[in-house]
C-alpha cells in the first residue's frame, strides 16, 4: 500500500493505492486481490454507514508524499504546489534532482529551488511519454 485517501462526494469513498514490491505499478489482478482482502477487513471492523472501496495502482502521475517517495523518483519530472510561495513561486514544475534531509531540490528555468517537504501541499510525477515509449 503506497497511499490512502478518504473522500466525501455524497458518500464516503476509501481509495487505496497499491504497487508490487520492487515495481511502480500493480496489475488488475493485484488490485482485485487487495480489494477483496481489504473489503473483508473493513467489513469485520463494522464501519458505520455506506462507503465505496476503490483499489488501484497509483498511476503514471502518482502523488508523492514522503521522503521515500521523492527519493524513489529522483531524476524525474515533478509538479509541486507549495503551502506558501518560495522565491515568489507557489507552483513549480521541474526535474527532481536531489532529496536531502527534510527537503528536495528541483531544477527548472535554469535554476535550482530547494523546497522543504513540509512546505509542499501537493506533489506528483509528470508522465514523460517520449522517455517511456516502447
Amino acid at each position: 500500500m503506497v497511499d490512502v485517501e478518504c473522500v466525501m462526494v455524497g458518500h464516503r469513498t476509501v481509495r487505496v493505492f497499491i504497487e508490487r514490491v520492487g515495481s511502480d505499478s500493480a496489475s488488475l489482478g493485484d488490485c482485485a486481490t487487495a480489494s477483496h482482502a481489504l473489503g473483508e477487513k473493513l467489513e469485520a471492523e463494522k464501519i458505520p454507514g455506506p462507503y465505496d472501496l476503490e483499489v488501484s495502482s497509483p498511476g503514471l502521475e502518482r502523488n508523492l508524499r514522503t521522503q521515500e517517495d521523492f527519493s524513489k523518483f529522483e531524476g524525474r519530472e515533478v509538479r509541486l504546489r507549495l503551502v506558501a510561495p518560495i522565491e515568489g513561486r507557489a507552483n513549480v514544475r521541474g526535474r527532481l534532482v536531489k532529496v536531502e534531509g527534510d527537503g528536495i531540490e528541483v531544477f527548472f528555468d535554469r535554476q535550482t529551488l530547494r523546497v522543504p517537504i513540509e512546505g509542499i501541499k501537493k506533489a506528483n510525477l509528470i508522465w514523460e511519454e517520449a522517455k517511456h515509449a516502447v
